[in-house]
């Protein structure tokens, strides 16, 4: 009784009993489905917190005002950026949510945002051009698809004229997203008249991001700035918190997969003791044939892993769909990852062999005079 007769045997009895195998495998399928499902959007998520940190700048340190409608002070952040030693530079960033009309079409609240310098790839070729002067209709750039170029949009009380539209890759997480750019002339010229200063600045730093978040912290107390009035954020600390929460999505995930695993398994090995039951004869048949009851243990064990293979290959196909429907609406991201088959298959081997010895020795014990008085 070799390896091959062995599949060929297993393959026969799961087409005889379709059905009972079909429920059984049930539980694997699951189990495997969430255990895929889970590297998927675990390496999904890393990914994208690597290109976001990428964005977001590893030598930065951004700074807001806790307030809504606070601001950072100009002159503060230049006097400080020339007394920190470790501190290269300072970019502010304006922003302020603004009732808009374009085409004749009320749209309220956009964000409205400008850079008063290169903090971000992205922006237009021609946004650092020096701006046309207050007697001319000052330039806008739109989200792409809103508006065509040479259009005029009103925002507040002033008129604007569409030059181009944004990258997608402008913005980040800290910053968010512009709706409407301009020239940060243009805005402290029309939309913040007060001129009080930044809404997000940047802190460009040398040295370790986390040893360097203290001294600013120290710099910013001595200037005057209490921790009430500011929040002060480094990438760093964002991919920690995102971490941690995917850490604890990825133990979830793991406790249903071992569940749906156990389940299946259990579902297994009742399968396999029924079918040693019903085929006492056929294996007393096999023993008077010069069977030996590691072969016929063989045999069994095998018939176990080929179910679970099975319901592997399933729970492979669903997890890829499951994986990448969960991103589609969610906003998430997810990969194809060759670590989720291996895992999935290598589970439901052991899931098979650790739920299949207990009927494999059962059928191994049967006496072949017992058995083949069944005949």
């Amino acid at each position: 009784m070799n390896f091959a007769f062995c599949i060929e045997e297993s393959l026969f009895q799961i087409k005889k009993h379709l059905l009972r195998t079909a429920l059984s495998v049930g539980g694997i399928t699951l189990g495997i489905c969430a255990v895929v499902s889970m590297i998927n959007l675990s390496e999904g998520a890393e990914q994208h917190l690597v290109s976001e940190l990428k964005k977001l700048g590893s030598d930065s340190l951004y700074i807001k005002a806790r307030k809504e409608d606070g601001y950072i002070e100009k002159q503060d952040m230049e006097v400080i950026t020339k007394t920190h030693p470790r501190i290269t530079g300072f970019k502010g960033v304006y922003a302020s949510k603004e009732n808009v009309i374009l085409n004749g079409i009320a749209q309220l609240q956009k964000n409205v945002m400008a850079f008063d310098s290169a903090i971000h790839e992205g922006l237009p070729e021609d946004y650092y051009i020096k701006s046309q002067d207050t007697f001319n209709t000052p330039l806008v750039w739109l989200k792409e698809g809103e508006g065509v170029k040479g259009d005029k949009i009103k925002i507040g009380g002033t008129w604007f004229m569409v030059s181009g539209f944004l990258s997608p890759d402008i913005g980040n997480e800290i910053l968010g997203t512009p709706d409407i750019l301009i020239r940060s002339d243009d805005f402290n010229y029309y939309i913040n008249t007060s001129g009080v200063g930044y809404t997000i600045g940047v802190f460009i730093v040398d040295g370790t991001i986390s040893v360097q978040e203290k001294l600013v912290r120290s710099t910013l107390s001595y200037f005057g700035m209490g921790v009430d009035e500011y929040n002060l954020v480094s990438p760093e600390t964002l991919v920690k918190q995102s971490t941690q929460t995917q850490r604890v999505f990825d133990w979830v995930m793991l406790c249903v997969a071992a569940i749906a695993l156990v389940v299946g398994g259990a579902g297994i090995m009742n399968t396999n003791l029924s079918n040693v039951s019903e085929r006492v004869s056929q294996v007393g048949i096999y023993r008077a044939l010069g069977a030996r009851k590691k072969d016929i243990m063989l045999m069994f064990l095998v018939e176990s892993v080929v179910i679970c293979l099975i319901g592997a290959i399933l729970g492979l196909l669903m997890g890829q769909g499951l994986s990448f429907i969960i991103a589609h609406y969610a906003n998430w991201s997810a990969v194809f990852s060759m670590q989720g088959v291996i895992v999935a298959t290598t589970f439901s081997v052991l899931t098979g062999l650790v739920f299949g010895v207990y009927p494999a020795l059962v059928a191994a014990k049967i006496e072949p005079v017992e058995a083949l008085r069944k005949v």
